[in-house]
Parts: C-alpha cells; sequence; structure tokens
C-alpha cells in the first residue's frame, strides 16, 4: 500500500497535480453544492419517449386503423338489409316480365283447370293449400288478338328455356346476367311423385334433390310465394307444347280461354310485381335509412377516436418535450456561456509583459478546449488528456513566474501571498480536473462553473499587479492599445509554436 501511495505520489508530481496541500473547505464546499445541483436537475430530466408513450403510441395505431375499418363496417350494415333478395327473383322480376308472365299463366291456368277443359291433359284441382294464385274473371278491356298472344307465349316459352338453364343448371349464362349461386342445383323434372303432391291432398314434398333446401326460409326472398313455382316446374313444359303444338302442328285454343289466360295473367303479374317492388324498395330505403344513420353514428366515433388520439398520443408527448425544454434551459443557466466566459477573459487577459501573456495564453487555450469538449461530449480520453496538459502547463507557467518574481526582487508578503495562490490555484485545478474527467455527467457539468472562473480572479488580481512591477523594475514600456497587444501576444505565441 505505501509503495502505491509513492507512486501515485511520484505520478501527481509529473504531471503537475498538487492535492490536500491547502485547506480549502469552503471552496470544496461550493463545488460539491454545485455538483449536487446539477445532479438533481438531471434527474428530474425525463427521457424523450418513455414505456408510456411508446404504449401510447402503439394504441393510437390500433386505434387509427380501427376508423380505418369503419368502411367496410357501413358496406357490411348497407348490404346486410338486401342479403334475403335472391339475384334470380330480381333478375325475373326486373330484366323480363314475360317470364312471370309465363309463370302466372300456368298458376291462373292450373288453378282453372275445371273451367278450362283439356281432354289431352289430366286435370286435378290445385291443392289450395300450397298456391297463392288469384282468379280475375273480367276479361272485357283485354284486346282480342290471338296471334299476339301466341307470339308471346313462343317468346316466354323460350326466355323460360334460357332461364331454366341458368338458374336450375347453371348452364349457357348469357354476358351481362347475374349468375344465382342459390338455386345452381338439381330440380326433380317431370317426377310423377312431385306431380301427384302438386296435384292432390297429399302433404307437400319438396321438388329438390336435396330436400333440406326446402327447410330454409332464407333460401329466396318470399319463400312460401315461391313453392307455388317449385312445384309447377315439373309439369311446366308438357303444358307449354301443348298449348303451343297440337299434332306436330301450331295450335292455340278458343280465343276466349286465351283472352282469359292473358287477363288473369296480366293482373297477377301486376300484382305480384307491384307487392315484390313495394318490399324490396321498403328494404332499400330501409336498408339507406340505416346506412345514414350508422354512416353518421360512425363519422362521431371516427371523430371520438381522432380526438382520443390526440389525447392519448399527441398531447402527452407535446407535454414531455415541454418539459424537457423547461429543464434543459434550467440546465443551460446552471452551466455557464462559454462564449460570454471567452470574451471576458480576452478583455482581461493582456498585460503587456510578453512572459506572462504568452503563457497564460496557452493556459486559456487549454481551459477553452477542455470546455468546449465537454459541451460537445468528445471521448472521455481526449478530455482527460487535455487536462493533464493543463496541469503540467499550470504548473510550468507559475514556476515561471515565480523565478521573475526573484529576478526582480519582488516584494516579500506580495511574493508571498503570490506563490501561496498559485499553489491554491493549482490545488483547486487538481481536483476540477479529477471531476472533468468523471464518467458521471452530472458531476462533470457540476464542477464545470467552477473550473470556467477558476484562473480569471487571478490573472486580473495578482497577475495585474505582479505585472506592473515586473514592467516597472524592467522598463517596460506598456501603451499600445489593448487589442493590438493581445494580437501580438498570439501572433508571437502562434509563431513559437511553428517553430517548434
Amino acid at each position: 500500500a505505501a509503495d502505491e501511495d509513492e507512486e501515485d505520489e511520484s505520478e501527481d508530481k509529473l504531471r503537475g497535480a498538487v492535492r490536500n496541500q491547502v485547506s480549502d473547505h469552503e471552496w470544496e464546499e461550493a463545488l460539491d453544492a454545485s455538483i449536487q445541483k446539477t445532479a438533481s436537475a438531471y434527474t428530474r430530466l425525463p427521457s424523450a419517449v418513455s414505456k408510456n408513450h411508446i404504449l401510447r403510441i402503439i394504441m393510437a395505431v390500433l386505434v387509427f386503423a380501427l376508423a380505418g375499418m369503419i368502411p367496410a363496417i357501413l358496406l357490411s350494415v348497407f348490404s346486410y338489409g338486401l342479403s334475403e333478395f335472391s339475384a334470380s327473383v330480381m333478375l325475373s322480376g326486373f330484366r323480363e316480365a314475360q317470364f312471370l308472365q309465363v309463370l302466372l299463366f300456368m298458376l291462373q291456368e292450373v288453378a282453372n283447370a275445371g273451367e278450362l277443359e283439356f281432354s289431352t291433359i289430366d286435370q286435378e284441382p290445385l291443392n289450395p293449400d300450397i298456391t297463392t294464385s288469384v282468379v280475375i274473371k273480367d276479361f272485357s278491356h283485354v284486346k282480342k288478338d290471338a296471334v299476339y298472344i301466341k307470339s308471346l307465349l313462343q317468346k316466354s316459352f323460350d326466355f323460360y328455356n334460357l332461364l331454366s338453364s341458368v338458374l336450375l343448371e347453371s348452364s349457357n349464362v348469357p354476358d351481362g346476367w347475374t349468375p344465382d349461386s342459390k338455386l345452381s342445383i338439381d330440380v326433380k323434372r317431370a317426377d310423377p311423385e312431385v306431380a301427384f303432391v302438386a296435384f292432390s291432398k297429399g302433404p307437400y314434398q319438396c321438388p329438390f334433390d336435396n330436400e333440406t333446401l326446402c327447410e330454409n326460409p332464407n333460401r329466396i326472398y318470399n319463400y312460401h310465394t315461391y313453392v307455388g313455382f317449385d312445384l309447377l316446374n315439373a309439369h311446366f313444359e308438357k303444358y307449354m307444347k301443348f298449348f303451343l303444338t297440337q299434332d306436330g302442328k301450331p295450335q292455340l285454343a278458343s280465343t276466349e280461354e286465351f283472352l282469359f289466360i292473358l287477363t288473369s295473367a296480366n293482373f297477377d303479374l301486376r300484382k305480384q310485381y307491384d307487392q315484390f317492388t313495394t318490399e324490396f324498395l321498403a328494404r332499400m330505403n330501409g336498408s339507406v335509412n340505416t346506412f345514414t344513420i350508422v354512416n353518421l353514428v360512425c363519422m362521431i366515433v371516427q371523430v371520438v377516436l381522432y380526438i382520443l388520439t390526440l389525447f392519448l398520443s399527441v398531447l402527452p408527448l407535446k407535454a414531455t418535450l415541454n418539459t424537457i425544454t423547461n429543464t434543459t434551459n434550467k440546465l443551460h443557466t446552471l452551466i455557464p456561456n462559454n462564449a460570454q466566459y471567452s470574451a471576458e477573459f480576452e478583455e482581461e487577459i493582456w498585460t503587456g509583459v510578453h512572459q506572462f501573456d504568452a503563457g497564460r495564453k496557452k493556459l486559456y487555450d487549454l481551459s477553452m478546449l477542455i470546455v468546449d469538449s465537454i459541451q460537445q461530449f468528445m471521448a472521455h480520453t481526449e478530455v482527460h488528456s487535455l487536462t493533464m496538459e493543463l496541469l503540467q502547463q499550470t504548473k510550468i507557467q507559475f514556476t515561471a513566474e515565480e523565478k521573475m518574481m526573484t529576478q526582480v526582487s519582488f516584494t516579500e508578503d506580495l511574493m508571498k501571498k503570490h506563490t501561496s495562490e498559485h499553489l491554491l490555484l493549482r490545488q483547486r485545478m487538481t481536483t476540477l480536473c479529477d471531476n472533468l474527467t468523471n464518467r458521471d455527467d452530472a458531476i462533470v457539468f457540476g464542477a464545470l462553473p467552477l473550473f470556467q472562473g477558476l484562473l480569471s480572479n487571478h490573472f486580473t488580481g495578482l497577475d495585474k499587479d505582479f505585472a506592473k512591477f515586473f514592467a516597472k523594475e524592467t522598463g517596460l514600456e506598456i501603451d499600445r492599445p489593448v487589442d493590438d497587444q493581445i494580437a501580438d501576444v498570439f501572433a508571437i505565441d502562434e509563431q513559437e509554436e511553428m517553430n517548434r
């Protein structure tokens, strides 16, 4: 341990460090207070982004994502009201009126089979429990044009065949038609069992291969009305062929019979079409109203979410930045302005004695380099190197000044006071350099204010007095402007550095 102490003491002497030579409790307490004040300010300085802010930012992103999904929610709400309208019903009801005319025509013909007698077709009354047909017998206003009726039936029959292949067999789909997946299933066409149920008092039998389809009320809009249509599919082609052909030739029944059929079909078509249109428009209007209300609500929700994002993320971040700015400003008040210190130092550094000014200029430059390095957060090794050089240059400068005092026989009391202050300054500088090379920023910046003002009082006080005495004893004339003299001193010092 003794060897280590001797080694440390020898190293301190080499680098010009002075420790525990002079009692200096008041200054040391001031240094500790400055360090504690800076450390306290550092502890109050919040980080730029904390975990809380990260969580709030993530929450804000999720809120924005939720707000972005609202249009999709609106679209779902709007389409939900129309989801029960089968594409096939909309197609048959709005694309081609002839199709419904033919279907309603057959409903009227079968429902009134007893009044329309066709010897070649077996006629049985339709089961009243499963039909929705309406009979109208007043046909006096209908034009008696059998050719037009025949043409209409022919076109309707062709259209029916095409529509059947599209809806029931999923084939021959014309361009622009809407496919209907709900009806792309096989039908028991011309099945005797289906025919027996349709024209008897027996229980209803589903005409589809998959009988569970008849148990699903959402299969098609207004399902119970279309049960009658489903039952007629099995015999529709047979009836149409009978009306259009007889012994292989085109044939029509009596004009009166067709007028009756056309009148009832026309009335039923209008009634069914109006009913369907009314219900569809009511549903459409309901969907539009719902969409409008939901849209308004969602807009309010979006605004609320955006405001929530503002409060959750933006405002707390702004408050934190304000806190950081205020605390940083307080730290700036604790740390003196380097530019101001530099200007004040330059005004007072000049004495007119070159031996004085050149050495003190070196100490000034080293002090400024140390302050700049610390304020710019340079590498720790660089700051340490500069402080070691400052200690050595201070020792050299003070030793040179003490030799000059001896040369000119400086007053003993003043010389003793001056050299005692040299020792005290070197001791303080050693303590300050130890703190400036500490790895704790609070300690470094706490010691910096005392470091910047360490040499000022000495340079402008005792050094000024001795410089005047030295100039008087050696006969130096000091009468040039201060700025020019300082420039000359700095220029001479720079030239010496270059010569080295």
